[in-house]
């Protein structure tokens, strides 16, 4: 298996060489990042004589479930340095962002062939590396088990919608899961989804809820309103394409009992978010224009139009919207809102946060609604008009979070107890 899966990328990297070859000559930022990618480093890891903790993430949404965790494990694992991986440039940018105290070394994971994770494995010696969510690269995951690294995969999910797939090559991923000495999962429907696609004894999974629930509130004083607010302020955040008329015409009715900040998934749908505030004649101003919170005072819609500052909209606003949902795109995270205590509309496609919207939804402060302008629109009627309703959703999507806070405390917890009894990892070898 792992030899086939050795002979397709290679023959996929020697494919788009010219293209990456090109990209290397033109661009220097690219030509850092792909050469990294190849353990090709501007500053070599310094990890000499240290005992390292090895992370890997996919992205954003990992690093943000891995912050808390890193935290706790700082405070209880004394000596050791973490190393921590990401695939995504913006995931590079968020650790740079946030973790650069706490970390001794960060970079983009290597390209999944043979010689290059196992240069990698040696250059940095873990002593134990943990997975998040459902990173799955096979080359990388045998040279640590080879080399009798504890592994570990932290906040595992397999969506609904990618089940199929990985049951339909279970006989790929199940070698892949047995080489995990535990897989924490974030619920027992995931147990069972794990279960069966790795032939998994139960004594490797360990089920405790996402470590996004242990979310920290970061306040800015440049984010709170001082003035009083005589309209609820909605925030409709991470929205996609094809969900921003949705939300617009839904909150038209509503203009003069409330305001709306719009904050786009990708900001090179700005333009098309003011195509459709234009059509329905709605007053709006960019937030670079304005740049403090009173002014939104005086706005009908607020276009959020810079990144990293969605979570401090949210501890201002009154009632949320979370995007990705409405269509087809999985749906973002509706945690942080939940912890500012907001009630939360989602769309019926939240398979990628299915746990998360399970509790919240459970909890009985967040709906999941049709991508349809008239149940939306009741709903935040609701919200807008009722203020007891408003408050009593808002405070139960707020105890969801506080319930399951020590779920990062919880992880390191575990993580300390392997990295102190690693006999018992050889043992179930």
């Amino acid at each position: 298996m792992i030899f086939i899966y050795n002979l397709l990328l290679l023959f996929l990297i020697i494919l788009f060489s010219p293209f990456i070859l090109i990209g290397i000559i033109i661009n220097p930022k690219w030509r850092k990042d792909v050469l990294e990618r190849f353990c090709i480093y501007d500053k070599e890891p310094a990890v000499e004589g240290k005992k390292t903790i090895w992370f890997h993430t996919a992205s954003v949404g990992e690093i943000q479930a891995l912050i808390p965790v890193l935290k706790e494990l700082k405070n209880i694992c004394e000596g050791y340095e973490f190393v921590i991986t990401t695939t995504s440039i913006n995931g590079k940018n968020k650790i740079k962002k946030e973790l650069n105290d706490l970390i001794l070394f960060s970079c983009f994971v290597p390209v999944d062939l043979y010689f290059f994770t196992d240069y990698f494995i040696r250059k940095i010696k873990p002593q134990l590396v943990v997975f998040i969510e459902t990173e799955l690269w096979p080359n990388l995951i045998n040279n640590i088990y080879l080399k009798k690294v504890p592994l570990v995969l932290m906040n595992g999910r397999i969506s609904e919608k990618s089940f199929i797939f990985y049951r339909v090559f279970s006989f790929i991923f199940a070698v892949i899961l047995q080489k995990f000495m535990f897989i924490i999962v974030q619920s027992e429907k995931m147990a069972k989804r794990f279960i069966s696609i790795g032939k998994l004894d139960n004594h490797k999974i360990i089920v405790l809820p996402n470590t996004k629930f242990s979310i920290e509130g970061n306040l800015k004083y440049k984010y709170l309103i001082s003035k009083e607010k005589n309209k609820k302020i909605i925030i409709a955040g991470s929205i996609r394409e094809g969900e921003e008329e949705l939300i617009i015409k839904s909150f038209f009715n509503l203009k003069d009992k409330a305001i709306l900040i719009v904050a786009p998934r990708y900001l090179k749908r700005v333009n098309n978010i003011i195509q459709i505030l234009n059509k329905y004649n709605l007053k709006y101003e960019l937030w670079t224009n304005l740049n403090e919170c009173n002014k939104i005072l005086d706005c009908e819609v607020v276009i959020l139009n810079t990144i990293g500052e969605l979570t401090h909209f949210y501890s201002m606003g009154d009632i949320a919207i979370v995007g990705g949902g409405f269509k087809n795109f999985g749906g973002h995270n509706p945690i942080e809102p939940a912890f500012y205590g907001l009630p939360v509309i989602v769309g019926k496609n939240m398979f990628n946060f299915e746990d998360t919207t399970n509790r919240l939804v459970t909890g009985g402060g967040t709906f999941v609604v049709e991508a349809d302008v008239t149940e939306m629109t009741n709903i935040l009627k609701l919200l807008v008009y009722n203020e007891n309703e408003r408050i009593s959703k808002g405070y139960n999507n707020k105890k969801v979070v506080e319930n399951f806070k020590s779920s990062a405390e919880t992880t390191a917890l575990l993580i300390k107890e392997i990295l102190v009894d690693k006999k018992l990892y050889e043992e179930q070898k």
